[in-house]
């Protein structure tokens, strides 16, 4: 069976205050009332209210569930689908927030078709590895039950620009009884409509910031470096590394510049898009699972073990190596007087000075880690399937050597600045 290079998107609003338009948007899907998937910060801070208002406004009843936790579980999920199956047929769901939000309101809007003692954990599969190989056994990625039946209408209205996840139908969802993450996918879960609202981003501190930053730009380079790239995402993914490399210092230094957090969403969608069309890589199967054991924020975890696994990509000498030293034209730093190594490893140092100037360059021991958690971070590293699109194949030692790596380095992780306001 073919396998689709990349698959076009629903309609994409994308003006400043263009959220306070979400009910007349909703309406034109033809919907009967609007099952906001949000979470109670931002219904404290007051963003929330401006789509319940929108909602109101043209006449439409708003259910607003709010219990969305970072690193969405599955009893949060549930709870949402029983509560989303109570509503009347043709309402549209609206995912606002950032990606906890966003693979949370997919996954309730997804399973709440199927059936009304619906659980989650029936649509996902359990990876494991094949033990003669200690590569991730495909057949255990089959879940037990398939999305079959029409989820209902999804909006998504990302507040931050990192994950990306309102352009695709994937989550990333915790289990509560193992603690141990895995992912949702599934076509239904697409949005037939995007908002894009840099004003929502405007109030987002710096830290959290710097992180979804850092996503972004993991996203782009592991889909201008995965081994299913393409020329769609090679183009979209690299202007995103652009976006990140002149955008985000200037959201670091001026947070209120609308016309900067604009170009910072605006990558984070088509880094997401990128992705979408062109996989991940070692980044993500590594990061992950720092996030899983300390509960680090998932774009710092990226910055985290970034320099590392480029490190690795390039060592490997395949097309990583000169489409790393592309990336140093993007960061402006491309020497041609060098070679294509040479330029590759700037590209590297680029990232590492963009991580520290903006404070995410964190150990995994500034997280909280020790080298004795390193066993334990590379078997379900191997269990992560984002690993099997890297450029470069990665064996359990050359996980377990990332991760050492990563543990601790004082020039790549210097002890922040006290007075640092991040």
């Amino acid at each position: 069976m073919a396998v689709p290079m990349f698959r076009t998107q629903g309609v994409v609003y994308n003006a400043p205050g263009v959220a306070s338009k979400t009910g007349s948007i909703a309406k034109s899907f033809g919907a009967t009332s609007v099952f906001l998937v949000t979470d109670k910060m931002l219904v404290q801070i007051g963003i929330a209210k401006i789509v319940v208002d929108s909602v109101k406004d043209v006449g439409l009843e708003c259910v607003v569930f709010d219990g969305v936790v970072p690193n969405p579980t599955v009893s949060c999920i549930n709870e949402g689908i029983r509560q989303l199956q109570a509503c009347a047929p043709g309402t549209v769901v609206v995912t606002l927030g950032g990606g906890s939000v966003m693979d949370c309101g997919k996954s309730i809007a997804v399973i709440s078709a199927q059936q009304k003692d619906a659980d989650v954990r029936d649509f996902y599969g359990q990876p494991k590895l094949n033990p003669k190989t200690d590569t991730i056994d495909m057949r255990s990625m089959a879940p037990k039950k398939r999305p079959n039946k029409r989820s209902p209408c999804i909006i998504a209205i990302p507040t931050t620009s990192g994950t990306g996840s309102e352009t695709n139908g994937a989550a990333v969802v915790t289990d509560d009884l193992t603690h141990k993450k895995f992912f949702f996918n599934s076509n239904n879960g697409r949005a037939s409509a995007i908002i894009l609202d840099a004003s929502l981003t405007v109030g987002m501190p710096l830290y959290p910031t710097a992180s979804c930053g850092f996503d972004v730009l993991a996203h782009a380079l592991e889909a201008f470096t995965s081994n299913r790239t393409n020329p769609f995402s090679d183009a979209v993914a690299y202007q995103a590394i652009r976006e990140v490399a002149v955008w985000l210092p200037l959201v670091m230094t001026n947070p209120k510049d609308l016309v900067a957090r604009g170009h910072m969403q605006m990558a984070s969608y088509m880094a997401a898009m990128a992705f979408d069309s062109a996989q991940l890589g070692l980044m993500h199967a590594t990061g992950h699972q720092l996030t899983a054991l300390y509960g680090a924020p998932h774009g710092q975890t990226l910055a985290t073990v970034m320099p590392h696994v480029m490190e690795f990509n390039i060592q490997g000498g395949g097309t990583s190596v000169a489409k790393y030293a592309q990336v140093a034209q993007a960061f402006g730093v491309f020497d041609p007087n060098r070679t294509e190594v040479d330029n590759a490893r700037r590209a590297i140092d680029a990232v590492s000075r963009l991580s520290i100037n903006i404070g995410t360059a964190k150990s995994i021991r500034m997280l909280g880690g020790t080298p004795s958690d390193i066993p334990k971070l590379t078997e379900q590293a191997l269990l992560d399937i984002s690993g099997i699109f890297n450029d470069r194949p990665a064996t359990r030692s050359d996980i377990a050597n990332i991760f050492e790596a990563a543990m601790e380095n004082e020039k790549l992780y210097p002890v922040p600045v006290p007075s640092a306001k991040l």
